[in-house]
């Protein structure tokens, strides 16, 4: 296990996804997550969903992980975790 701490940020639309791919640099996002987000009715539980798996992924490669609320969405914080 690396030592750190991974950063989750739940993406919220696909614009936001597309954003963070091309403008924020050390966030990588693949172009599947981009995709999954352009495709689907529902965006905001689609962005959750992702954002859990890379919490899933997180946990066997570092030692802990913060999830990262955008636009001041803290609530979405407590949705990445109830899954």
């Amino acid at each position: 296990m690396r030592p750190g701490i991974a950063g989750i940020c739940r993406i919220h639309a696909c614009q936001h996804a597309r954003w963070l791919q091309n403008e924020v640099p050390g966030i990588r996002r693949t172009g599947e997550a981009v995709e999954r987000m352009r495709r689907s009715e529902t965006p905001e539980q689609e962005g959750i969903a992702i954002a859990r798996e890379q919490l899933a992924a997180a946990r066997g490669i570092c030692q802990g992980a913060y999830i990262m609320p955008s636009y001041g969405r803290h609530w979405m914080v407590l949705k990445v975790l109830e899954g």
